[in-house]
């Protein structure tokens, strides 16, 4: 009955140290932004997701979609926050986070999406096309926001331009000389002349 008893208290000792050793599943975050049913929001550059942290949690997979439930995994990140980069105008997102630690997953944390609608796109500007080009005399400042397509995208340096993204300048010499035009573009806009 000795052995018995040693052996029963052994396997106990046992599976309550490796229990003890697994950690727990960290609970559900909290979407915080864009607040829940928001409207009018603007997708361009990026729309920033934040949820509260969650205890315990060493990174966060972020699903998004159009449809309920939203499955399309959009990464994985260990801050609070997620920049969105594909949004399209004019649509309804719903959005979750799911904790995760090392060894596990947060349950059931779909219940905990919400969602917000992206806002109509920025008016077309004057010089879409060809025909509407800008004449430069001096400095000019303008935006390939709401731009239409006026031409196919071509490959630059191993990269793919925005079919949509163009829009005209024309430049007429007055006189004989060197003419210089520069395009300075601000945040990661990366203009081609």
């Amino acid at each position: 009955m000795s052995k018995i008893y040693t052996l029963l208290t052994t396997i106990l000792l046992t599976s309550m140290c490796c229990y003890q050793s697994m950690a727990q599943a960290p609970g559900c975050a909290t979407n915080v932004a864009p607040a829940n049913l928001l409207t009018n929001v603007n997708p361009f550059p990026s729309i920033t997701l934040k949820w509260t942290p969650v205890a315990g949690a060493t990174s966060y997979d972020v699903y998004y979609n159009t449809k309920v439930p939203p499955k399309q995994f959009a990464g994985n990140v260990t801050s609070d926050t997620f920049n969105f980069a594909d949004a399209n105008y004019n649509t309804t997102y719903f959005w979750y986070v799911v904790p995760k630690n090392a060894d596990r997953l947060a349950i059931g944390c779909v219940s905990t999406r919400t969602s917000f609608t992206t806002s109509a796109p920025p008016p077309i500007p004057s010089n879409d096309n060809c025909n509407g080009a800008i004449n430069l005399t001096s400095n000019a400042s303008g935006t390939t926001l709401g731009a239409t397509e006026s031409q196919a995208a071509v490959v630059c340096n191993g990269y793919t331009g925005m079919s949509d993204d163009d829009v005209w300048y024309d430049f007429t010499a007055t006189k004989n000389g060197t003419a210089i035009i520069t395009l300075i573009g601000n945040n990661s806009f990366d203009g081609v002349l």
